[in-house]
Protein backbone atom coordinates (compact mmCIF):
# COMPACT_ATOMS: atom_id res chain seq x y z
CA UNK A 1 0.00 0.00 0.00
CA UNK A 2 1.09 3.57 -0.47
CA UNK A 3 0.22 7.00 0.86
CA UNK A 4 -2.27 7.57 -1.94
CA UNK A 5 -5.16 5.38 -3.04
CA UNK A 6 -5.81 4.70 -6.72
CA UNK A 7 -8.54 7.38 -6.74
CA UNK A 8 -6.08 10.04 -5.51
CA UNK A 9 -7.32 10.20 -1.92
CA UNK A 10 -4.90 9.91 0.99
CA UNK A 11 -4.82 6.53 2.76
CA UNK A 12 -5.13 7.00 6.54
CA UNK A 13 -4.90 4.79 9.60
CA UNK A 14 -6.93 6.10 12.53
CA UNK A 15 -5.05 5.71 15.84
CA UNK A 16 -6.04 6.56 19.42
CA UNK A 17 -2.98 8.65 20.22
CA UNK A 18 -2.29 6.70 23.40
CA UNK A 19 1.05 5.38 22.12
CA UNK A 20 3.83 6.91 20.02
CA UNK A 21 3.06 6.04 16.40
CA UNK A 22 4.82 8.61 14.26
CA UNK A 23 3.37 10.13 11.15
CA UNK A 24 3.33 7.05 8.92
CA UNK A 25 1.90 3.58 9.57
CA UNK A 26 3.85 0.44 8.64
CA UNK A 27 1.71 0.04 5.50
CA UNK A 28 2.66 3.53 4.24
CA UNK A 29 -0.61 5.25 5.15
CA UNK A 30 -0.80 8.43 7.23
CA UNK A 31 -1.52 8.02 10.96
CA UNK A 32 -4.31 10.34 12.16
CA UNK A 33 -6.07 11.04 15.46
CA UNK A 34 -9.67 12.23 15.17
CA UNK A 35 -10.49 15.38 17.17
CA UNK A 36 -13.81 16.92 18.16
CA UNK A 37 -12.73 20.49 17.31
CA UNK A 38 -13.64 21.95 20.68
CA UNK A 39 -10.20 23.25 21.73
CA UNK A 40 -7.07 24.61 20.06
CA UNK A 41 -4.65 21.75 19.45
CA UNK A 42 -2.76 22.25 16.20
CA UNK A 43 -1.93 19.85 13.40
CA UNK A 44 0.41 17.40 15.14
CA UNK A 45 -0.69 15.12 17.98
CA UNK A 46 1.95 14.33 20.65
CA UNK A 47 2.04 10.73 19.35
CA UNK A 48 3.34 12.01 15.99
CA UNK A 49 0.14 11.57 13.98
CA UNK A 50 -1.89 14.36 12.41
CA UNK A 51 -4.96 15.66 14.23
CA UNK A 52 -7.95 15.55 11.88
CA UNK A 53 -11.53 16.74 12.06
CA UNK A 54 -14.08 14.90 9.93
CA UNK A 55 -15.97 17.58 8.10
CA UNK A 56 -19.50 16.82 6.96
CA UNK A 57 -20.61 20.30 5.91
CA UNK A 58 -18.02 23.00 6.42
CA UNK A 59 -15.29 23.38 3.88
CA UNK A 60 -11.75 24.59 4.14
CA UNK A 61 -8.38 22.99 4.47
CA UNK A 62 -7.88 23.57 8.20
CA UNK A 63 -10.36 23.50 11.09
CA UNK A 64 -10.31 26.53 13.45
CA UNK A 65 -8.87 24.26 16.20
CA UNK A 66 -5.79 23.62 14.06
CA UNK A 67 -6.71 20.12 12.89
CA UNK A 68 -6.80 19.17 9.22
CA UNK A 69 -10.34 19.04 7.79
CA UNK A 70 -10.93 15.68 6.11
CA UNK A 71 -13.84 13.96 4.41
CA UNK A 72 -14.24 10.26 3.67
CA UNK A 73 -14.73 8.41 0.42
CA UNK A 74 -18.37 8.63 -0.63
CA UNK A 75 -19.04 11.79 1.43
CA UNK A 76 -16.54 14.30 0.07
CA UNK A 77 -16.78 17.93 1.18
CA UNK A 78 -15.30 20.49 -1.21
CA UNK A 79 -12.08 22.04 0.08
CA UNK A 80 -11.20 19.30 2.57
CA UNK A 81 -8.48 16.65 2.31
CA UNK A 82 -10.17 13.58 0.91
CA UNK A 83 -9.17 10.35 2.66
CA UNK A 84 -9.67 6.61 2.42
CA UNK A 85 -9.64 4.92 5.83
CA UNK A 86 -7.60 1.72 5.66
CA UNK A 87 -7.65 0.95 9.39
CA UNK A 88 -9.78 2.29 12.24
CA UNK A 89 -12.84 4.49 11.83
CA UNK A 90 -13.60 8.19 11.38
CA UNK A 91 -16.92 8.95 13.02
CA UNK A 92 -19.11 12.04 12.75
Amino acid sequence: MSLYAIDGTTNVTVVSGAAITGLYAADGSLNVVQTNGSSLIGLYHPCGAWNVFRSVGSSGHQHPCGSMNVSKTGAFVEGTRKVTVVSGNLTK
